[in-house]
């Protein structure tokens, strides 16, 4: 899984099973993820949740949880605690524009 930190005007743009786009740290391929869950940035943890919160989330930042597409095999090291950047191909700048002036 990859947790994803997003500003709370692109959450609501981000559905559950939404495509998103991983490149991990020190690697040049791009690969598949899906959406699996999100929270907004007020959320809070209750004691049955297993989450880790990701570096940088402050006050009017959300999380988003990805599945990677890929199998344990394709890669040649463990990347837990690896950085990631993530792209969401069907939310664009203007879409999240749009959202943060409400219109």
């Amino acid at each position: 899984m990859v947790d994803v930190p997003v500003s709370d005007a692109e959450l609501p743009l981000i559905a559950r099973e939404t495509r998103a786009e991983v490149v991990l740290e020190g690697e040049a391929q791009v690969r598949g993820a899906t959406v699996l869950l999100t929270r907004g940035s007020s959320a809070t943890l209750a004691g049955a949740d297993l989450a880790a919160i990701a570096k940088g989330r402050t006050q009017g930042v959300a999380q988003v949880l990805l599945t990677l597409d890929a199998e344990r095999s394709q890669f040649d090291q463990c990347p837990v605690g690896w950085a990631a950047y993530v792209a969401f191909p069907d939310v664009g700048i203007l879409d999240v524009l749009r959202a943060r002036l409400r219109l």
